[in-house]
């Protein structure tokens, strides 16, 4: 295959990230000869936020677990533990994450995967006395289980909430009528139900690229025939895995290529 030829020429990619995450990964599929729609199917909304006490001499290990956790969460953390931050042990879930912390001044250490199950991973996690996790309101509990049966004290703080635009199931009902994707991206698991309570009996029409195999196996179990999973939710992972994958459907890659 000649290396400067659109990889997804012809292919319709829809992405459903909030809107103000969309513009990188729309911009690196357009390079790649896709043609792509943008319908957020969650947006993110700031929540009041309730801080733990202050830990005093005790420093709380961190844990952001979205660039969004960065952003509505840092600057109260911050605030309460001011030049203390510097020298509290950081995390993140992901180079997106770990990315927004540094344009903070902060380094975060990041797991190899990037999930929970990553961080639970790295050394040295688990050992933490004091640990706070920056997240949205509800999601998965494994770390702050896991940290607990350690012996660790865990704070949750949560500062934004997922909602559903207003107008994504109308929209989603119309693509699907002029314009059926061939592919859709699926950046989390609230996204992927979402997805599938707005596109109906549809949801299984495109092929669904996700970000973890745990995703991939909750799709799976509802039924779901093309799912696919892409090695993280950084846009450079997911535009690599539509190309790997709709290249070893139409035979374009060489043999020896691996993912």
């Amino acid at each position: 295959m000649n290396e400067f030829t659109p990889t997804l020429s012809g292919q319709s990619v829809l992405v459903t990230r909030p809107q103000e995450r969309c513009n990188g990964l729309i911009r690196a599929l357009l390079r790649q000869g896709a043609c792509v729609n943008c319908i957020p199917l969650l947006h993110l909304q700031p929540v009041p936020i309730s801080l733990p006490p202050n830990p005093g001499m005790e420093l709380p290990a961190l844990v952001f677990v979205s660039s969004a956790a960065v952003r509505y969460g840092l600057p109260p953390v911050a605030k309460l533990l001011q030049q203390r931050l510097k020298t509290c042990t950081i995390y993140a879930v992901g180079q997106a994450t770990q990315a927004s912390l540094s344009a903070q001044g902060l380094h975060a250490q990041i797991p190899e995967s990037a999930t929970s199950e990553g961080l639970l991973a790295l050394p040295g996690f688990l050992q933490h006395p004091l640990v706070w996790i920056i997240r949205g309101l509800g999601g998965r509990t494994l770390l702050a289980e896991a940290l607990r049966q350690h012996g660790a004290t865990v704070h949750y703080i949560e500062v934004y909430q997922r909602q559903v635009p207003e107008h994504a199931a109308a929209a989603i009902s119309q693509l699907l009528l002029t314009t059926p994707p061939h592919w859709v991206i699926l950046a989390s698991l609230d996204t992927a139900l979402q997805w599938k309570n707005c596109a109906g009996p549809f949801w299984n029409t495109p092929q669904l690229l996700v970000v973890s195999t745990r995703i991939q196996n909750h799709l799976l179990a509802l039924g779901a025939r093309r799912v696919y999973s892409a090695d993280t939710v950084a846009d450079e992972d997911l535009v690599s895995a539509l190309q790997h994958y709709h290249c070893m459907q139409h035979q374009c890659l060489p043999t020896n290529v691996e993912h």
